[in-house]
């Protein structure tokens, strides 16, 4: 049973215990410290996502976005001038479009286009690839914008994420599995905590496709407590994307949503474990799901 975790501070090195423990890190840390078992990547080859550093972009002229989109829908991904920039080296060779997002700011965007493969967000001289790579990215991206898209002529760099994002290392092996055909099927369980509606969403391991399979329309399917328990250790709760899922089911519930509700409910769940003395593993179920209910979150069958 662990106790807690030791850190590294500017004071030094110091221990923190805890009769629960809840590992948010993303990527399992602390429950692959402690031997939990864990799997990476797809079942054919052990291949995970692509990692993308988002950046943002100010100075756009949304209105000339919109005229030329609304004029040409088809080219509402810019695919057209990203196979001209590509052949001529003015575009990244990791993706073959361009996707973007408004923000509450009237001349700004959020791009989603970098794109780098083959690292693993769990190394930390991969974690060093990826920031470098991504960053020159950035810098290529800006100019293509300027260049080729229109409304884009004027803008410039805001920001960039803080580091770069990783969307799939460890998931945990827990008391249960969460699978592709769960996600589908819209299976929903006993010990539902959360909701999740989202598309499977799979950044391709090595081209430049994005693969979406989209849950039922009106439809959202249960994640249950025991995806958060990993086998063999008694006191230690996951949350985030790396839970107990498959590679595809993993495409689903990765994304910020679902992590928020997978959240509240581990320190819910861990506050629970801590008032009545007991396991993790051995919380009322009836009772989390009622304080969770209570609390607001959508814990059954639909919006």
């Amino acid at each position: 049973m662990a106790k807690g975790v030791i850190i590294e501070t500017k004071s030094g090195r110091m221990a923190v215990t805890a009769s629960v423990l809840i590992d948010a890190t993303g990527d399992g840390d602390v429950a692959n410290f402690l031997g939990a078992p864990w799997e990476k990547g797809s079942e054919k080859g052990g291949l995970m996502q692509p990692a993308t550093l988002f950046f943002r972009l100010s100075g756009v002229d949304r209105k000339a976005v919109d005229r030329y989109i609304s004029e040409h829908p088809e080219e509402r991904h810019f695919k057209t001038f990203a196979k001209v920039a590509k052949e001529l080296g003015e575009f990244i060779p990791s993706k073959h479009d361009v996707l973007f997002f408004y923000t509450p700011r009237s001349d700004e965007v959020a791009v989603n286009t970098t794109r780098i493969h083959n690292v693993d967000g769990t190394n930390v001289f991969d974690r060093t690839k990826a920031e470098i790579e991504t960053r020159r990215q950035v810098r290529t991206l800006v100019h293509f914008f300027k260049k080729y898209v229109p409304g884009f002529q004027n803008c410039y760099l805001s920001n960039t994420a803080p580091e770069v994002g990783f969307r799939e290392t460890r998931r945990i092996i827990g008391d249960y599995i969460l699978t592709k055909e769960d996600v589908l099927n819209v299976h929903q369980f006993h010990d539902n905590i959360a909701q999740c509606a989202y598309m499977i969403d799979i950044h391709d391991p090595t081209g430049t496709q994005l693969f979406y399979t989209p849950v039922p329309e009106g439809k959202s399917y249960g994640i249950p407590y025991r995806c958060l328990l990993p086998k063999n250790i008694d006191n230690l709760i996951v949350a985030g994307r790396c839970i107990s899922a498959t590679h595809e089911a993993q495409g689903s519930l990765r994304v910020m949503p679902p992590s928020f509700n997978i959240g509240q409910a581990a320190g819910t769940a861990a506050a629970i474990a801590v008032i009545d003395q007991v396991k993790a593993r051995d919380v009322n179920v009836a009772k989390l799901r009622k304080m969770l209910a209570e609390q607001g979150q959508v814990i059954d069958g639909g919006f």
